[in-house]
């Protein structure tokens, strides 16, 4: 039945490899008996069988001891007699006397036999292996499920079930059925929940649909089927888009109700620009992360491909429903048909696809100093981290009143004679008065300390984004003159080539024109590099938006500070930290003080006595010994402040003077060798091209006097560089701002 069901299955398409269990094979030796010719000499089979079983296997005739151990007696044919079943040898005994040879009434011989017998259930159980070949799995079990039950008749008793990989992709569907309107009802939760509105979450929420239709239609384009890995891709690609849905709805929001735009065309135009380039990579980034599995024909890419292809596919439709769809629905759920929408949603398109950065160059708007230190001082997380450290020091002035709860007592019962009495008591304790002045002192000298330390962080990022936006300049100056010479070692490497074709030089001048604009092109493309990073520098430091650009203008040649004394704004924490702790220790002396309670009573001896009494308390700390510890390791922690202080005044003196020298030095290097770098480099040029002109010198020496004057401009650069940063730790250590 198993092989009629195979020939069957073996001509679906898509079936290989059809393989019937092998049930059969294990050859069996097998005897068979004369019953009428055993009647007729009167003996019976279990007798035949005894012999045959004592002549081949053996049979035990009795017990051997040997000390203490037993073992039985085993009688049965020589081994030379055993390699070969003939029952002809074996004789068997009649009732009567007489012997006739065994193979009168038996005869020997070999079978094929089951070899194994599979059971499931306690049902007997047979399979048939088949491997899908370009095709999925369910649609194979169908046709194979038609097939036999049209073509192969089953006896009573018989079933066909079908187990595998489409029992596990039942099993996968039936998880999934489940997982995949859970994954969406919480998708659509958070949205609501984030948002707050109806409208934003099921705006939002409509990327899942598109998503899935470009999943679908990448499975169709690659001819690939649905798989559960495939269903597995669906879900991480509704995270994905829902995720540039939330990016660009959030920035709409903020426009209007923390910037205050009112003109929708202007709302979308402005997030569109500004939210396209994180929309665009981080779907181009998920894509380009599944391009290898999309393309992988290695073990295992029967489960990346189908995922990867669902990502990729749904990340396009997904990604034009955020740029182009998404502020059509915006538009209309807010301003409605006030305005023409088809003219807002062309407006929008355009914008999003012509005016973006990633579509004309990445155009920014170029930052001053003030404007990113301002932006600094705004945005950095350390700053508002400082604002709020003095907030909570605020709030801690208004905790310092420590009141303790109120206590209420009422008992009943036979407290005074033998009638039924009560005693009502209301005790509201004062706490101690002087160490709750104190403490408020404490609250106030640490809001004190907080603020002193927001404005030395402010004093820092100004510092450190001064210091990032003037390295951004002096690399864009660098790569300003490296470009500058490049242009002319490529008017000098093409000069060179052309006398070399006219026969005027020799080779030697063209090589080592190519060499010379060799070099200059690999500096340049470092100075580039250089130039991107200090970009990228001042962004992280000043807490930018996007990669910054600098305005146009000289380089700055700052004046040396006049005041060259210590700004106390540095060690003003560390000054305010010896009060803190002078503070906390008087808190812990007056801990001491008494601590105060006052009450009011009402109580009966009789019902028509009751008995009313005011209470005044006084509660003393008798057990001083672990609260003068306390104060003991608070003066130590006063001491430690103390030092501290005088540390950091004495370092931070040897940083003012060590900046005021090497500022001077570099102001007195940069008044002489800078300004003879400058002439020597200006007479070089000057002098090579005259003499180049006049044909005085070849090209060897005028190319080594250009590289010269170059090499005059990029010293002088690197000094200024220097000077200028020498200047910025100077105005850091001193209140020469």
């Amino acid at each position: 039945m198993a092989d009629k069901a195979a020939l069957i299955v073996h001509d679906i398409p898509g079936a290989g490899d059809v393989k019937v269990e092998q049930t059969e094979g294990l050859p069996q030796l097998l005897i068979s008996f004369n019953r009428a010719k055993i009647a007729q000499y009167g003996f019976n089979i279990e007798e035949i069988n005894a012999l045959v079983r004592t002549a081949f296997a053996g049979e035990a005739a009795g017990v051997v001891f040997e000390n203490e151990r037993k073992f039985d007696l085993v009688v049965r044919l020589a081994e030379p007699y055993r390699g070969e079943l003939d029952l002809n040898r074996l004789f068997v005994h009649l009732p009567d006397g007489r012997s006739i040879p065994l193979g009168e009434v038996a005869q020997a011989h070999y079978a094929e036999g089951p070899m194994q017998i599979s059971r499931e259930g306690a049902r007997r159980r047979i399979n048939i292996g088949v491997n899908v070949r370009g095709r999925d799995v369910a649609s194979l079990v169908a046709d194979i499920s038609a097939s036999l039950g049209a073509k192969l008749n089953l006896p009573p008793g018989y079933t066909l079930q079908y187990g595998g990989q489409f029992e596990n992709l039942r099993a996968a569907q039936q998880r999934l059925s489940i997982a995949v309107p859970v994954a969406l009802l919480l998708i659509f939760a958070l949205l609501y929940f984030t948002f707050g509105k109806l409208k934003y979450a099921v705006m939002i929420f409509s990327a899942v649909p598109l998503s899935a239709i470009g999943g679908v239609f990448a499975l169709w384009l690659r001819d690939m089927p649905f798989s559960i890995s495939a269903g597995v891709g669906f879900i991480a690609l509704f995270g994905v888009a829902v995720l540039n849905g939330i990016v660009l709805i959030s920035y709409f929001n903020k426009l209007r109700f923390e910037e205050g735009l009112e003109d929708w065309r202007e709302i979308i135009i402005q997030g569109g620009l500004a939210r396209l380039r994180p929309v665009v990579m981080t779907a181009t980034v998920a894509a380009l992360g599944f391009l290898p599995m999309a393309l992988s024909n290695s073990n295992g890419a029967e489960v990346q491909k189908p995922l990867a292809t669902v990502v990729i596919g749904g990340l396009i439709t997904a990604t034009l429903l955020t740029l182009i769809v998404l502020p059509l629905l915006y538009y209309l759920a807010n301003a409605g048909w006030r305005k023409p929408p088809a003219a807002a949603v062309a407006t929008a398109v355009l914008a999003l696809m012509w005016l973006s950065p990633l579509a004309t160059g990445a155009q920014t708007t170029p930052i001053s100093l003030e404007a990113a230190v301002e932006n600094a001082k705004l945005r950095h997380p350390q700053l508002e981290n400082g604002r709020l450290k003095v907030q909570q020091a605020q709030l801690g002035i208004d905790a310092a009143r420590r009141l303790p709860a109120a206590n209420l007592e009422l008992v009943g019962g036979q407290t005074n004679t033998s009638l039924v009495d009560y005693n009502f008591t209301a005790t509201q304790g004062l706490g101690n008065i002087a160490a709750d002045r104190q403490r408020r002192k404490a609250a106030a000298a640490q809001t004190d300390l907080a603020g002193r330390e927001l404005l030395v962080s402010t004093r820092q990022l100004k510092w450190e984004v001064s210091q990032a936006r003037l390295e951004a300049k002096y690399a864009e100056r660098r790569r300003f003159l490296l470009e500058q010479q490049a242009a002319l070692y490529q008017q000098l490497a093409d000069r060179a080539r052309l006398q070399y074709e006219a026969g005027e030089t020799g080779s030697l001048d063209k090589a080592y024109a190519d060499n010379q604009l060799l070099q200059i092109n690999r500096e340049l493309v470092a100075a580039r590099l250089n130039e991107q990073q200090a970009l990228l520098q001042l962004q992280q430091t000043a807490w930018l938006e996007q990669t910054p650009s600098l305005p146009d203008g000289e380089l700055p040649e700052w004046p040396l500070p006049v005041v060259s004394t210590l700004t106390p704004t540095l060690l003003a924490p560390l000054q305010q930290q010896v009060e803190v702790s002078r503070q906390e220790t008087q808190v812990l002396q007056k801990q001491f003080k008494p601590e105060f309670t006052v009450g009011y009573f009402n109580q009966s001896i009789r019902p028509d006595l009751p008995l009313q009494g005011v209470v005044a308390g006084m509660a003393l700390p008798i057990w001083r010994k672990s609260g003068k510890a306390n104060i003991q390791q608070a003066v130590v922690a006063e001491q430690i402040a103390q030092n501290e202080v005088r540390a950091a005044t004495h370092q931070y003196q040897l940083s003012a003077q060590m900046a005021r020298q090497q500022a001077l030095a570099l102001r007195q290097d940069l008044d002489t060798a800078g300004k003879t770098l400058l002439d020597q480099s200006a007479n070089l040029r000057r002098l090579a091209d005259l003499q180049r002109n006049a044909g005085e010198i070849d090209y060897f020496r005028y190319a080594q006097s250009i590289e010269a004057a170059w090499r005059n401009d990029l010293m002088y650069l690197d000094l200024l560089r220097r000077y200028d940063m020498a200047v910025l730790a100077w105005r850091f250590w001193t209140d020469g701002e």
